[in-house]
C-alpha cells in the first residue's frame, strides 16, 4: 500500500502485506536496484518511480515418523522442508500385524493412509503402535456330548502366543479331525473359535 500521487520533495510511505503462505523479501526500484527496508518503508519523490514488493514461499519444516514397531511407505523417518499447498498421503503399517495394532498419530488423527498438507505451519506426527489386546480362544466338541476339549494357557491370549489344543472323545467315540484342521496354533488378532469334531466308534450308535 502506498502507491499514489505526491508532491515534489515530499516522503511516500510504502508497506508491503505477504499473502498467507509468503513472507517480505526485500523491495526494488525501477532501475532494478534493491531498496534498503523492511516490509514498510520511506521514500523521498523526486520524480516518478516505481517500486515493486518481492515475496518468498515461507519454508515449513515437515518430520513425520513411526515407532520402531511400525514403518512408513516414505521411510520411516521422513523429513523435508516444503511450502504451503504441498502434501504427501503417507500409510503407516505394523511390522509385526498379529503382536502389533496401528492406534493412530500423535496429534490423534486417525486416518491412515494419511494425507498431510502444509497449511501455515510446520508438521511433526509419529505413528503410534500398542500390542494387539488379548483374544480369547475356545473349542467346543461336536456333535455336542461326544468329548471335551482342553488348550494350553488360560483360553485368554497375546496375539502370537503359541496354543496347543487337546481333545478327548468321550465313550464309544473317537476323535476324527478339527475345524479348522489343526491343533498347534498361533493367536491371530481377533477372537477365534475351534471345533473338535468326533465319529462314533464302529458298532456304537448315536444321536444329536
Amino acid at each position: 500500500s502506498g502507491a499514489g500521487n505526491y508532491s515534489y520533495g515530499t516522503t511516500a510511505t510504502l508497506t508491503a502485506t505477504p499473502g498467507e503462505g509468503y513472507h517480505f523479501d526485500h523491495w526494488t526500484n525501477s532501475a532494478d536496484a534493491v531498496v534498503l527496508g523492511g516490509a514498510t518503508i520511506n521514500v523521498p519523490v523526486e520524480g516518478n518511480e516505481t517500486y515493486t514488493a518481492h515475496f518468498a514461499l515461507i519454508d515449513y519444516t515437515v518430520k513425520i515418523t513411526a515407532q520402531s514397531r511400525g514403518e512408513l511407505n516414505t521411510g520411516n523417518i521422513f523429513t523435508t522442508t516444503a511450502h504451503i499447498g504441498d502434501s504427501w498421503t503417507v500409510t503407516a503399517t505394523s511390522i509385526d500385524p498379529v503382536r502389533y495394532v496401528f492406534k493412530g498419530w500423535s496429534d490423534l488423527n486417525m486416518d491412515n493412509p494419511r494425507t498431510f498438507t502444509v497449511v501455515s505451519s510446520p508438521i511433526e506426527a509419529e505413528a503410534i503402535f500398542a500390542e494387539a489386546d488379548e483374544v480369547s480362544v475356545s473349542a467346543t466338541a461336536s456333535p455336542a456330548g461326544s468329548g471335551s476339549t482342553a488348550y494350553s494357557g488360560t483360553g485368554s491370549y497375546t496375539p502370537g502366543d503359541l496354543v496347543t489344543m487337546t481333545a478327548t472323545p468321550a465313550e464309544g467315540w473317537k476323535f476324527k479331525h478339527w475345524m479348522p484342521l489343526y491343533f498347534q496354533f498361533i493367536v491371530p488378532a481377533r477372537k477365534f473359535s475351534w471345533q473338535p469334531v468326533f465319529q462314533p466308534l464302529p458298532g456304537q450308535a448315536h444321536t444329536s
